[in-house]
């Protein structure tokens, strides 16, 4: 398997084209009158499907009511103006163009995918559109969702290394071969990942953009 290959990384194996239902406005956000809204099916990696709701948070709701879920490796310390700017021209310009997908939980959307977008949302006032998925979607779920969905900017290998080393916490891996045979991917490919995230965090944050550094400077 290459280095570079991700579990769920064909993206039409997990999402379908949306379809039109009828309106159902049990989120409490203000829709369009007469508007149907939108679904889409989401294909998991066990072949489960699931019906995500599309909803659009308002710009002035958008850091209150959303944040970002605990299995989103995008790491959020190292989002700036700088780290956004590819983008953000564009939804200062017109807007976000690519919904996030979030799970909704006690009243706030958590972002499995989408959080440079709201990051965005937030420095220019802008609203935020979301795929929100029922709240029953396992780990297992949400990683194949992440790497389906994955927009702008892959994640870093000190992002995907700082998963992986909470993974082996988690399930008690002591080596990368353990995580690699549980992922089904390459020891190799868990260890160069590794490698990055356990780079002291004092000298890689000196660099601007940091997880912008490319990948084979590791």
């Amino acid at each position: 398997m290459s280095d570079e290959q991700h579990i769920g990384n064909d993206k039409s194996r997990y999402i379908n084209a949306p379809k039109r239902t009828e309106v159902i406005h049990r989120s409490g956000l203000q829709g369009l009158k007469g508007q149907p809204r939108l679904k889409k099916l989401f294909t998991l990696h066990n072949g489960r499907k699931l019906e995500a709701e599309h909803i659009i948070v308002p710009a002035e709701k958008v850091e209150l009511e959303t944040t970002v879920h605990p299995l989103n490796p995008r790491n959020q310390e190292a989002l700036s103006v700088n780290a956004v700017r590819d983008i953000l021209k564009d939804i200062e310009a017109r807007g976000v163009d690519t919904e996030g997908v979030a799970v909704k939980r006690n009243g706030v959307y958590l972002l499995i995918e989408g959080s440079r977008r709201r990051f965005c949302c937030i420095q220019s006032a802008k609203e935020l559109p979301l795929w929100v998925l029922p709240d029953d979607v396992n780990a297992d779920d949400i990683n194949s969702i992440i790497s389906a969905t994955q927009t702008s900017r892959r994640f870093s290998y000190r992002e995907v290394g700082l998963k992986y080393l909470r993974e082996m916490e988690e399930h008690g891996f002591v080596t990368n071969e353990e995580l690699a045979n549980y992922h089904g991917i390459s020891h190799v490919s868990v260890s160069k990942r590794v490698q990055a995230a356990k780079i002291n965090s004092t000298l890689i944050a000196l660099f601007p953009d940091y997880e912008a550094i490319p990948n084979s400077y590791y």
